[in-house]
């Protein structure tokens, strides 16, 4: 009885383990668009001089689409759900945007920003936000702006924007 008992446990364990290990984090992208934001806290970059990216809370889809007109103020991205991870447990995401050149008044030409968070996955829908708001008028440059969701090297979830120049 014991031997059976054994196989039966081994057996499972076979079968159960690889179903485990083959699971691995999905997103899926909810909306698209231009977006109003919450309240933010601003992340700051390496050498703590400026913002190099904010996490928001209370965002909302105002407007669905991928062509967006430049105007300062405007935050638009979207938005998208993790799925497919153990619970309680905690990982990073990276959040990149390969942009048109934008010069800064500082001088620097900006083209790509990378951010990286951890959060702790739960029972919750947990939906997050990535994409950009123009703060100031050097920003708005038009173009191709291209944002993605990366975990471990791997691109989850990408979503390109045309940005135009209002006529």
């Amino acid at each position: 009885m014991r031997k059976v008992c054994f196989l039966t446990v081994l057996l499972f364990s076979l079968t159960v383990i690889p179903v485990f290990a083959q699971q691995s984090l999905e997103v899926e992208i909810r909306n698209f668009g231009i977006f109003t934001l919450g309240e933010s806290q601003e992340i700051k970059d390496e050498e703590g001089k400026g913002t190099k990216a904010a996490q928001v809370s209370n965002y909302k889809i105002v407007t669905q689409g991928d062509v967006i007109t430049a105007k300062k103020g405007i935050s638009f991205g979207y938005t998208y759900q993790v799925f497919n991870l153990p619970r309680q447990q905690v990982y990073t995401l990276t959040h990149a945007a390969l942009i048109p050149p934008i010069k800064t008044p500082e001088g620097p030409t900006i083209t790509e920003n990378n951010v990286s968070f951890s959060f702790k996955f739960d029972d919750r829908n947990q939906i997050f936000f990535n994409g950009f708001t123009f703060d100031h008028d050097y920003e708005m440059v038009p173009g191709k702006w291209n944002f993605a969701v990366i975990y471990n090297g791997r691109v989850l979830a990408k979503k390109s924007f045309t940005v135009v120049t209002s006529p």
